[in-house]
């Protein structure tokens, strides 16, 4: 496919009726703009332009390739034109899903603000713990503190999520402070696995550590907002 910059000098040759006047519009030496030109007929093995000393006229095929090149520039500047004016006038429906905690307190503002730009798009806002199949699901967005398991789906980074472990004080005063595994710990089903705690040390290395309790818990609690 010949380049597109070349037949756009050549246009502009035509345009302002030689080489010198083209290259002042388009901020080029008239060398470069006769070279680029000659190499573009070299590339289609035709002669565009009959040249002298002191002006140049389209051959017969210079002028179907022009008026052809003409009309697929102006395809062109108008496409450039509309997107960014089709950018701002989105419409459509998007699905969005994420975790408890994230979307109940970062996220809901970040849909609003959007929904305010675009009026046009309308946002179904899910929030819960439950896991979210992306494609069975419909989704279009899912934010999520877990690996990707499906490759053909495309994942952006936004930040680590961090886990603190605490215990009340009355807690230690009663169990003292024996080694974690020995703990009656709080098991998350949520987790998985639910009885698998990973740490890091100082170094940075992870270690895993195998915990115990006798209660567990999940959050159940999923919502959902159109907006």
């Amino acid at each position: 496919m010949e380049n597109l910059n070349d037949i756009q000098i050549f246009a502009s040759v035509v345009d302002k009726g030689g080489f010198s006047a083209a290259a002042r519009e388009l901020g080029l030496s008239p060398s470069f703009v006769s070279k680029r030109v000659r190499f573009l007929e070299e590339s289609l093995q035709i002669q565009l332009l009959n040249r002298s000393t002191h002006f140049v006229a389209l051959t017969e095929s210079g002028q179907i390739f022009y008026e052809r090149c003409s009309e697929a520039m102006r395809l062109l500047s108008w496409a450039k034109d509309e997107a960014p004016e089709k950018a701002n006038k989105l419409k459509g429906r998007l699905r969005i899903f994420a975790a408890l905690g994230l979307g109940e307190y970062v996220l809901w503002r970040i849909v609003s603000n959007f929904t305010k730009r675009f009026p046009d798009i309308t946002v179904e806002f899910e929030v819960g713990n439950r896991a979210t199949n992306v494609l069975e699901s419909e989704v279009d967005i899912a934010f999520r503190s877990a690996d990707l398991a499906d490759s053909s789906l495309q994942k952006r980074d936004f930040g680590t999520l961090h886990y603190h472990l605490c215990a009340s004080p009355a807690y230690l005063a009663s169990a003292g402070t024996p080694a974690l595994p020995r703990f009656n710990c709080l098991i998350h089903l949520a987790q998985h696995p639910t009885d698998r705690w990973r740490f890091k040390d100082a170094a940075g290395a992870v270690y895993v550590v195998k915990v115990n309790g006798d209660v567990a818990y999940q959050q159940q609690r999923d919502c959902a907002w159109r907006l």
